[in-house]
């Protein structure tokens, strides 16, 4: 593990980037995902000297894959992160027992998690069980390993079972909130210190990070390429400055210099079809995508930034591994 437990909330303050796995004919492609790990590593553009952070989490579909294919996925993401990076990987905890087995062998490989994502538990239990149960998990495995655990929260039933969670379990950072932005105070002001209350609805909220949350998690940044996350990175900047409640010229002078009528090109696309137009130039072949909502400037939504973050459901059916793309205007 790279990072201490103290280390990890500010670590964590950042982009959670959760790429999706790639398949060829209905199989993992593992050189295709190793790629992607190579281009989120070689490409962090984030601010401050933020670590990449990588997760192997929802939107990658873990739920969809054995846990052998899991645990395989982390030991090549692990290995190609190498010493740099913060690595998370999710928990299905549907059954418990082996979710903890999973960690048993997560925590024996080369390159281990930083930290274990606890997704949300699935059937009929109630919020007393749910404490006590997780209580008595991060326990076991935190002392067996120094295993450290955020968990994903998506019922607000169980809101004060995970505040006592977060505040009697020494092994856990953090929540990951699934809610809506009402959950996040309550968090913020509830969790003990030491812990981190991230954002985990979309690629960006302003009004989450306003409440107090820190960092976000993002399915996107695969698809996208470097330039966009500094344009979001600078979106949400003049959004905390007060941008957003100016007003005439302010508001043009604060989106102009990054908004304007963007699109995306992907050469070298997947097989499937996609919502965009192909293109011949000089004999190669693009798919030229104009955003959602971006008719005319992005002024009126400089948040959105054209509408950019929604085409990311566009591109699920299209293997990222092969994607290159530039973002042009």
């Amino acid at each position: 593990m790279t990072f201490t437990h103290g280390e990890l909330p500010d670590a964590l303050d950042s982009v959670n980037s959760i790429p999706l796995i790639p398949f060829d004919a209905g199989r993992i492609d593992y050189e295709g995902h190793a790629r992607n790990i190579d281009y989120l590593m070689q490409n962090n553009h984030l601010s401050d000297g933020r670590p990449r952070v990588i997760g192997l989490a929802g939107t990658s579909l873990v739920h969809h894959i054995r846990p052998e294919e899991h645990l395989r996925l982390v030991d090549h993401t692990g290995q190609r992160m190498g010493g740099e990076g913060l690595l998370l990987a999710a928990l299905v905890p549907n059954p418990l027992a082996q979710a903890g087995d999973f960690v048993d062998a997560a925590m024996a490989l080369s390159r281990p998690p930083d930290v274990f994502l606890i997704m949300p538990l699935t059937g009929t239990f109630s919020p007393e069980g749910l404490y006590g149960q997780l209580l008595d998990f991060t326990t076991c495995y935190g002392e067996r390993h120094g295993a450290r655990f955020l968990y994903y929260y998506r019922s607000p039933r169980d809101r004060d079972a995970i505040l006592r969670l977060l505040n009697d379990s020494p092994h856990m950072v953090g929540v990951k909130i699934g809610t809506d932005e009402e959950d996040v105070p309550a968090f913020v002001a509830g969790v003990g210190a030491g812990r981190i209350v991230i954002w985990g609805v979309g690629d960006r909220s302003t009004a989450a990070a306003e409440l107090g949350a820190r960092g976000h998690t993002s399915g996107i940044n695969i698809v996208f390429c470097a330039r966009l996350g500094r344009h979001q990175q600078r979106a949400a900047q003049w959004r905390l400055r007060g941008g957003a409640r100016g007003g005439g010229a302010a508001r043009t002078a604060g989106t102009a210099a990054f908004c304007k009528r963007p699109r995306l090109e992907l050469r070298g696309g997947g097989r499937g079809d996609s919502p965009g137009r192909l293109r011949r130039r000089g004999g190669r072949q693009r798919r030229a995508f104009q955003p959602a909502g971006a008719g005319g400037d992005c002024r009126a939504n400089p948040a959105n930034c054209g509408g950019l973050a929604r085409l990311a459901l566009d591109f699920h059916a299209m293997s990222p591994g092969t994607l290159q793309c530039r973002l042009r205007y």
